[in-house]
């Protein structure tokens, strides 16, 4: 007879193709993050509101510290989470990245405004990028995420992708 500790399969890393349509699904499913930087042994952490095409977060955002911050040390993490309701409620995920910023003189500026603006697009006007605004463009090098309710599903509940 075996017991209960003995039957119970280990925790899976789920596949990688998985876990990036679960990733992409998540991202989507919200539009607000909370941007971390820093300059100087200083931290600064700034809730933004952001489009996403897959993985890649774009962001609107006028000239201040986290801009500044930006430009002195581009290495930048962001949070997004689900709000916490109990235990088996935990999911959010950490992102690692470097960020880049574009103004409109940057050749990359009109395909990540569209990307930005995808929820304005049939607004008239909204089709041409605005001049003297920057855009905060995130590609991941790493999302780590934390979800209790994977190890239902048989997976452990902190699983990693990277790019």
């Amino acid at each position: 007879m075996s017991t209960a500790s003995e039957s119970k399969k280990p925790l899976e890393v789920m596949p990688r193709d998985q876990l990036e349509k679960h990733l992409i699904e998540f991202i989507k499913s919200h539009n607000v993050c909370v941007i971390a930087t820093a300059k100087d042994n200083i931290p600064r952490a700034t809730a933004l509101e952001y489009e996403a095409e897959g993985t890649t977060l774009y962001m609107m955002v006028g000239q201040g510290r986290k801009t500044e911050n930006m430009r002195a040390n581009p290495q930048i993490s962001a949070d997004i989470h689900d709000p916490l309701h109990g235990w088996m409620t935990v999911k959010g995920i950490q992102i690692t990245a470097q960020a880049k910023l574009l103004t409109d003189s940057d050749p990359e500026y009109p395909g990540a405004w569209k990307n930005y603006n995808k929820a304005n697009a049939d607004k008239e006007g909204w089709d041409i990028p605005p001049k003297g605004r920057t855009l905060f463009v995130i590609e991941p090098q790493k999302i780590e995420l934390i979800e209790t309710a994977l190890k239902e599903k048989g997976y452990k509940m902190q699983q990693v992708w990277e790019a």
